[in-house]
């Protein structure tokens, strides 16, 4: 527990307080003397966890990162991993409050989940694209804390399919499952607890194209059956 406020306070709190005078001293220098990865950097240095890829596949230069969803820690592992701009909810950033160096650094687009999935997709397309031509997203929605998926059917129940039918229908950029195991046992809000020296294990889909599929059930079966085999690389024992 002890462990856990302390990261939370250095990691999150302490950056906001300090946020205005980072920046002041960025605009006068012309330096970036602390972004994103800086403060992400100090997590990493709190924790000493290592990541290790399981697959061979690299990671698509433009189009929609998939990604399973734990633990708050989730928005600077995946994001940093992933080299992309990650779209979240307005209230998952305020419980982050060191988000702000990602809106900053245009590595931030927030969505307000009451508005329709038109919407929603809209305003991420109208930002597209900033810092990178990778679009972070949650296709659970929230938090999951299963621990076993039976098969690629099983992951349906999870999944919220709005956005997924707008990427569907835009047809123009592929998506890609980014599927890391043990994010919870590094920082687990839910259960306040939290681990050091732990290993992210990684697996990297193969690109999915939208275009090559005739109807968007099987536009999902294909992320399923993609999700599920990253899944069962990740988090076999």
């Amino acid at each position: 527990m002890l462990l856990l406020v302390s990261v939370y306070f250095f990691t999150q709190i302490v950056p906001l307080i300090f946020l205005p005078f980072i920046y002041l001293i960025n605009i006068l220098s012309d330096k970036k003397i602390a972004d994103f990865d800086t403060i992400f950097y100090i997590f990493r240095y709190f924790m000493n966890f290592s990541f290790e890829c399981v697959t061979n596949n690299e990671i698509i230069e433009k189009g929609f990162i998939l990604c399973n969803h734990k633990t708050w820690a989730d928005f600077g592992i995946d994001q940093y991993y992933s080299k992309s701009c990650i779209v979240g909810r307005r209230l998952a950033f305020f419980a982050c409050p060191a988000s702000i160096f990602s809106y900053l650094d245009n590595r931030a687009i927030a969505i307000n989940r009451r508005n329709d999935s038109h919407t929603i997709f809209k305003k991420i397309i109208s930002h597209y694209p900033r810092y990178s031509d990778r679009l972070l997203i949650y296709p659970e929605g929230t938090r999951q804390n299963y621990k076993i998926l039976l098969n690629k059917d099983d992951l349906k129940k999870y999944l919220k399919y709005g956005l997924l039918k707008r990427i569907y229908e835009y047809k123009s950029l592929p998506v890609q499952c980014f599927i890391t195991s043990n994010k919870d046992l590094v920082f687990n809000e839910k259960t306040r607890k939290c681990s050091r020296n732990i290993c992210l294990k990684n697996a990297v889909s193969e690109p999915i194209f939208p275009c090559n599929y005739n109807c968007f059930e099987d536009f999902i079966n294909e992320i399923c059956s993609e999700w599920f085999n990253c899944y069962e690389l990740t988090h076999k024992i």
